[in-house]
């Protein structure tokens, strides 16, 4: 009964797995040999984020997610970090949301905001553009 278990036990602790922790890779004991995006991840996030890099690697979506026990969905708080000026170009919060790249220089951002009357959510969607450094939102 155990080894039947065991592969379902795997998948499932797999499945939960929803961030991980870089604090392996950030030098936090030694400041002079911190970047600047250790020194951003570490003052707003501590050691518990998740990164997801442009196909051509110099934008960096820096997140960390905060699940409440009723919400099925975690909260997201992200930045996209510029690697070539060494700048936060854009940050959000997302209530029950999700963000990622959408194409090499724009991220989709969904949020699902819960009505205050009756509990049910409205998805809000928006698209960002980090070259041109503008928003725009998904209508209905």
């Amino acid at each position: 009964m155990i080894n039947n278990c065991f592969p379902f036990l795997l998948l499932f602790l797999g499945a939960c797995q929803t961030m991980k922790s870089d604090s392996a890779s950030l030098p936090l004991n030694n400041p002079s040999e911190r970047s600047k995006i250790d020194v951003l991840v570490a003052d707003q996030f501590g050691t518990d984020y998740g990164t997801k890099e442009n196909k051509k690697k110099d934008y960096t979506i820096v997140f960390q997610q905060d699940k409440k026990l009723e919400d099925l969905i975690s909260n997201v708080h992200f930045f996209i970090y510029d690697k070539k000026t060494e700048s936060i170009v854009f940050e959000d919060k997302l209530e029950a949301g999700t963000v990622d790249w959408h194409s090499d220089y724009e991220i989709v951002a969904i949020s699902r905001v819960k009505n205050a009357n009756d509990g049910t959510r409205t998805i809000r969607e928006y698209y960002y553009d980090v070259q041109k450094r503008e928003k725009r939102a998904v209508e209905d």
